[in-house]
């Protein structure tokens, strides 16, 4: 009886020994398991933050797309506006060319009527002398018979007119000359004309 008790004790005192080991392992991995959960959910809360901030930088890489494609928009519009501009100043230096070539012209149109004025003006002088010479000159009488007709110019005004136009002087100083030289006769461009292209030779 006393042995059949002693063995049983023992068998006792074996299995607590045995579940008191059993547990000290469950503690044991319990506790890795809480490490283990702790270390999940610190992974799973970076791996939010990771997720905003990644949200946060895809956001952003899209507003600076956004305003990187506004940019570029900005300037091509720029760009067609500067080409507009250099069309527009192009045209305004060509207008500015004509205007200037045409003030030119003008210039140079006053320059010759004024040239002009002033022989028209050298003429007058010389015709109001020669009126006021024939004014002053004796009166011819006229041929009461008629006996023989006089030439028109005598030899030495043929010679004189050739001569001139031969050296090169103009129509209009000829006839300013003439006037002068012979005043007893009135004289006409056309009239110089006619001796130079009848006598000529």
């Amino acid at each position: 009886m006393d042995k059949s008790n002693s063995k049983g004790q023992k068998i006792t005192s074996e299995r607590i020994n045995q579940l008191i080991e059993e547990n000290e392992n469950l503690k044991a991995i319990v506790s890795d398991y809480s490490e283990l959960k702790q270390f999940a959910e610190e992974v799973v809360e970076k791996h939010n933050i990771l997720v905003v901030e990644y949200k946060a930088k895809q956001s952003e890489l899209i507003e600076t797309r956004e305003i990187e494609q506004q940019l570029r928009k900005m300037l091509g519009d720029k760009e067609k506006e500067n080409i507009k501009l250099r069309d527009v100043s192009e045209k305004l230096e060509n207008r500015l060319l004509d205007f200037q070539n045409h003030i030119n012209n003008l210039l140079d149109q006053y320059q010759s009527l004024e040239e002009s004025n002033k022989k028209h003006e050298a003429t007058i002088v010389s015709l109001e002398r020669y009126i006021e010479i024939m004014d002053k000159s004796p009166k011819h009488i006229k041929n009461e018979r008629g006996a023989g007709r006089k030439k028109k110019y005598t030899q030495e005004q043929i010679d004189w007119v050739v001569n001139a136009r031969l050296n090169g002087v103009d129509y209009e100083k000829i006839v300013e000359d003439i006037i002068i030289k012979f005043p007893e006769k009135e004289w006409s461009i056309k009239e110089i004309k006619y001796i130079f292209s009848r006598y000529k030779k």
